[in-house]
């Protein structure tokens, strides 16, 4: 199907570091920059590699759009999903904006935790979106523009050619007679994207001719996103009270940008107004990239758009070795000690009973999770562990103090995207 020998981004591309997940979705418009990655993928042999086409239904072609990305997909046998989403063109966001959100969250939708999604934008792109910010008004933030890797509902978004010049992937392209889709809003200078690549940048390289170069360079020293181990999906609102307008969206936007959330003024306001100020009594929710903002009580969560209110624990047998997958998407990671058990995981209810390690009592779980201002969704996908009829472990709350006592040497860790793993481990004491 090839040329044996590599093409240059090959070359290069060979000496990166991949980082593996159990699947790789790689966002497959079907345009140049996402042809040239899925295919270099494949020629690579990344494992674990499949594509995801999203279908906004916005132009007459995207039907056969469809089909010519099955076809390429199907010469390499790598999987395809397609996803149709609903464009809001009448939000007020603007249709490129629109047509963004949507399909974020169909990537949000599809990532099981652990899962990574690649997408394609380049070295180019970073510096058209570092200027558009600049135009727009954005702060440190936005002329960071694009970082390389973020947090993306249940999983992480990375972009592997975000350092690479459009001018080496167009040489791949060639070098390998692949073939791909020109999207005709590509070339319509009303979209601002494209007056800034066809009018503007010409006219600055006639003077700077390295200006692609020096502003990705510029995007990648003003980034400073933080690991996400540091992140706390939750946020006390009190910790408002007092500041003025500006500096509560400051706050706000320092907790959502440590998750590898880049919020915009809109979305900072609405969320003081919508969710913050909501009566006392109310549980308002936000949707923003992929993941659900709510409030309970002074208590802010960010749930992914894969955490269904519907979902609950299924009750299971375990033997409290290895990995235990969960209905809601999460999962258990267990090292107990060989006939330790029999285990039973199962859904928690308010009225259950449990005595958190170094409290002298047992109270309802109900009390507990409101004393922990825990939202009535995150408490459904919530497990607990049972040794025969005692609830011996709740997710986020830990062991039971009369487990530790008993110690049944076990390390256990919950692995989900609406709060921070850690391991709970109960020993016996010598």
């Amino acid at each position: 199907m090839a040329p044996a020998e590599p093409s240059a981004l090959e070359r290069q591309s060979r000496g990166w570091s991949w980082p593996a997940a159990p699947r790789i979705w790689i966002g497959f418009s079907g345009g140049l920059d996402s042809t040239v990655l899925l295919d270099l993928a494949w020629r690579l042999r990344i494992p674990g590699v499949q594509a995801v086409h999203v279908h906004h239904g916005l132009q007459a072609a995207a039907d056969a759009w469809v089909e010519a990305v099955g076809a390429f997909c199907a010469e390499r046998a790598i999987p395809l999903t397609v996803r149709r989403v609903q464009v809001e063109a009448q939000s007020g966001a603007g249709l490129e904006a629109a047509a963004r959100q949507a399909r974020e969250a169909a990537f949000a939708a599809l990532l099981a935790p652990g899962d990574s999604l690649w997408l394609a934008h380049h070295q180019d792109d970073q510096a058209e979106t570092l200027l558009l910010n600049l135009l727009r008004g954005a702060g440190r933030e936005g002329l960071a523009a694009m970082p390389v890797q973020r947090l993306l509902g249940a999983g992480r978004l990375w972009r592997p050619l975000l350092h690479t010049p459009r001018a080496l992937i167009e040489a791949h392209a060639r070098h390998h007679g692949l073939r791909w889709i020109e999207d005709p809003h590509n070339q319509d200078p009303r979209f601002q994207r494209v007056w800034l690549r066809q009018q503007v940048l010409p006219l600055l390289r006639t003077r700077y001719p390295a200006l692609t170069r020096t502003l990705a360079r510029t995007a990648t020293l003003l980034a400073s996103e933080p690991p996400a181990a540091a992140a706390s999906l939750r946020f006390d609102t009190g910790a408002l009270a007092g500041l003025p307008r500006a500096g509560q969206r400051e706050r706000l936007r320092g907790w959502l940008r440590a998750a590898g959330l880049r919020p915009s003024l809109a979305m900072l306001e609405r969320v003081l107004d919508e969710v913050i100020g909501a009566r006392p009594d109310a549980q308002p929710r936000l949707r923003l990239a992929g993941w659900t903002i709510q409030r309970y009580r002074q208590t802010l969560s960010l749930v992914p758009v894969t955490a269904s209110d519907a979902a609950a624990i299924e009750p299971q047998q375990w033997n409290g070795q290895g990995r235990l997958p969960l209905a809601t998407g999460d999962w258990l990671d267990g090292e107990a000690a060989a006939g330790s058990g029999p285990w039973q995981v199962r859904a928690l209810r308010g009225q259950d009973r449990f005595q958190p390690a170094g409290q002298p009592h047992r109270r309802t779980l109900k009390n507990l999770f409101q004393e922990a201002g825990l939202a009535p969704a995150q408490r459904r996908r919530t497990p607990g562990l049972w040794r025969g009829e005692t609830l011996v472990w709740v997710g986020g709350l830990g062991w039971s103090q009369p487990a530790l006592a008993a110690g049944h040497n076990f390390a256990l860790r919950w692995h989900t995207s609406a709060h921070l793993e850690k391991t709970d481990s109960c020993e016996q004491e010598n």
